[in-house]
């Protein structure tokens, strides 16, 4: 199954570089979070920032179809 911890840690690093003091919150939503994913499930992430922008939009639509991630 699709390591989901090792990616959430990668996202989470990301977000901490891209967003600095503006990111509150990161955290998994969904079926991984309440332990019901199986291998055909997505992932649900929540971010929470003080504000946004609309340049924020992309780089998050970046920074979740980057090819690196694993294939499930």
């Amino acid at each position: 199954m699709f390591d989901v911890d090792g990616y959430l840690q990668r996202l989470i690093g990301e977000c901490r570089d891209a967003f600095l003091d503006r990111l509150l919150y990161v955290g998994l939503q969904g079926s991984y979070m309440r332990g019901e994913a199986t291998d055909q499930s997505d992932i649900d992430v929540m971010i929470i920032l003080d504000r946004a922008f609309a340049f924020l939009f992309a780089w998050c639509r970046s920074a979740f179809s980057r090819p690196e991630t694993p294939a499930r």
